[in-house]
């Protein structure tokens, strides 16, 4: 009797009649109803996920609400006066009015990007060059503090179509905006490294230009800037001028609320360089009706370094939104 033959796994021969029969194409076995869903996924679209969606909308989409259109304005003394209205996306019945410093423009980091983000947060925002700055008409010389009223005051009825406008300065440009408040009626003041006492001012200077102020009349203050030293001619009339300002004063004639903002590493201001704030700003605040002192740690007077700028904006958004 013949011995019986291994079978061999590759022996076509002893294979029975269910394994050679011939399985359809894409026979699926158990695994028939997920089978069916891949290919069904194949055949139609494939959908993107929500985080893949949100991502392509960033991108397609930036966060820039806010709209930036010159607007003129003409000052009581007939000069040209060169703003920029930053929009929101939204209606908004807020503008924020926003005044530059001494020797300064709109074009200030401070301003401008204090503006951007105002106009970001649903308010509207207007930046502008003072008579004799930056691109408005007028000669510098005569930009003194009586002038720079009568700008504000300008600028302040240009915009009285909002129901709530509130005046923004820096420096000289809180003076500013605190002396126009007790002159005209306005909904609310920021004021950033306002100085109290102005009369003071000649201790900013040297003992040089104080001799050319007593002598000729004026001195020269030379700035650098990206283009090179630019001269400002500061004159006796400037200086009499601010000493007539009695911030003080004005104070006790506002009757709507104010932020007071300081750095404590003010650079500037005060002269004598006293611990920040100083009795000077507890005198202010005391003569006003309704208002806030809010100190950045180490920010000097012109808030320069980026994330002492940013504070000073959050604050000032989220002081709009509460008053």
């Amino acid at each position: 009797m013949q011995a019986a033959r291994r079978k061999s796994p590759r022996d076509t021969r002893f294979r029975n009649s269910e394994t050679c029969a011939r399985k359809p194409a894409g026979f699926l076995g158990e695994d028939a109803n997920a089978q069916r869903k891949v290919q069904k996924a194949k055949r139609s679209p494939q959908k993107k996920s929500a985080k893949s969606d949100f991502i392509k909308i960033k991108k397609l989409q930036p966060l820039q609400p806010e709209r930036e259109t010159p607007v003129p304005i003409r000052n009581l003394d007939g000069d040209v006066l060169v703003g920029v209205l930053h929009e929101p996306a939204q209606k908004t019945d807020t503008i924020v009015i926003a005044l530059h410093g001494l020797m300064a423009t709109k074009d200030q980091a401070l301003i401008r990007q204090t503006c951007t983000e105002i106009a970001r947060a649903g308010f509207a925002a207007y930046r502008v060059d003072f008579s004799g700055n930056g691109s408005s008409e007028g000669r510098f010389e005569d930009a003194t503090p009586k002038k720079l009223l009568r700008d504000t005051v300008a600028t302040v009825e240009k915009f009285r179509s909002y129901k709530r406008i509130i005046l923004l300065g820096h420096s000289l440009g809180g003076l500013i905006a605190l002396v126009s408040a007790s002159r005209v009626h306005v909904h609310g003041l920021i004021l950033i490294a306002a100085p109290t006492h102005p009369e003071r001012y000649p201790e900013l200077l040297s003992a040089q230009q104080n001799r050319e102020l007593a002598s000729v009349g004026f001195t020269i203050i030379t700035v650098k800037r990206s283009v090179g030293d630019v001269p400002y001619t500061i004159t006796e009339r400037f200086v009499e001028e601010m000493a007539d300002l009695h911030p003080l004063d004005a104070a006790r004639d506002v009757h709507c609320p104010v932020l007071l903002i300081r750095g404590s590493g003010d650079d500037i201001w005060p002269p004598t360089g006293k611990p920040i704030p100083t009795d000077d700003d507890s005198a202010l605040l005391n003569a006003l009706f309704s208002r806030e002192m809010f100190l950045v740690g180490g920010a000097n007077h012109n808030f320069t370094t980026p994330e002492h700028l940013d504070i000073l904006i959050a604050k000032v958004i989220s002081w709009l939104r509460n008053h």
